[in-house]
């Protein structure tokens, strides 16, 4: 029968895909693990890799300078912004897509209080 040609004798039919053993010789060593460059590893989280929300931070009193209100709206933007780098390095991209969209529009709320709106 021709379609098991090479099955039992390790040869490879034209077109077949070759085996990852035919490919990749076994010295017996573990091959050395790949790490980007400069890249952060990511932290672990209790959820096994789950992205975890940073719960926020507990509430102070309300700015009452239009520098205190913008500082405040900014730092909120900036802490979404590395909630979505958290997302993205760990492959969620839904919320790094929502952390994005949020903190973008912290930033138009920054510029609508510099404005006074």
């Amino acid at each position: 029968f021709q379609g098991d040609a090479g099955a039992d004798t390790g040869e490879r039919v034209e077109g077949e895909a070759p085996e990852l053993d035919d490919v990749v010789p076994d010295d017996g060593e573990e091959p050395p693990a790949v790490q980007e460059p400069d890249s952060p590893e990511p932290e672990p989280t209790e959820t096994g890799g789950a992205s975890v929300e940073t719960p926020p931070t507990e509430p102070t009193a309300e700015p009452t300078t239009q520098e205190g209100r913008v500082r405040a709206i900014l730092d909120d933007a900036q802490r979404l912004f590395e909630e979505a780098d958290v997302a993205l390095r760990e492959g969620d991209l839904a919320t790094y897509q929502s952390r994005q969209e949020e903190a973008q529009a912290r930033i138009e709320d920054a510029i609508a209080e510099m404005d006074g709106q």
